[in-house]
């Protein structure tokens, strides 16, 4: 999320004498996954270069443009910055956080059914009983998409195989 907002205009408000040294704020709040990213990143650079990084981050959040509403979005996408834009953000380049999707594994998918389902299964198992979470399980299967097979794939691909002696 970004907030824009006159720092000096709600500090007057308030009353404080302070008021004079602020001005326009840029707040641009990260979440989770991308959170950690950017402060990985942070503590990979030297202090000097944070400034370039973070204006860089912003841009790929937003960018003031010379264009129109009815401009196709290459036009869009090409149209040159606005000029006050390209002086507030000092002419720094877009700066991308890219954070990779972590493939979850059959074993974390029943460790989280463990931990944040159990309760209510053994619930709707001692009202309903053992057909209603079979046909439960069933309508669930009928619901799977490709990642749901991979993964499924993939659990059987690391199997042993132990010969047995007849």
């Amino acid at each position: 999320m970004l907030r824009v907002y006159d720092k000096r205009l709600e500090l007057e408000q308030k009353g404080r004498a302070e008021a004079k040294d602020y001005g326009v704020r840029w707040e641009l709040e990260l979440k989770q996954d991308r959170a950690q990213a950017c402060a990985k990143a942070l503590l990979t650079l030297p202090p000097e270069d944070w400034r370039e990084f973070l204006v860089g981050v912003l841009r790929s959040y937003v960018d003031f443009r010379e264009t129109s509403r009815d401009a196709e979005p290459w036009e869009k996408y090409r149209a040159s910055l606005l000029p006050w834009w390209e002086s507030l953000t000092e002419g720094f380049k877009r700066c991308r956080l890219v954070v990779e999707k972590v493939q979850q594994t059959l074993d974390e998918v029943c460790q989280w059914l463990g931990q944040s389902i159990s309760a209510m299964l053994a619930l709707a198992y001692f009202h309903r009983g053992e057909q209603f979470l079979q046909q439960l399980i069933y309508t669930g299967s009928k619901k799977w998409k490709a990642r749901h097979r991979a993964m499924l794939h993939e659990e059987r691909s690391q199997r042993p195989y132990v010969l047995r002696h007849a």
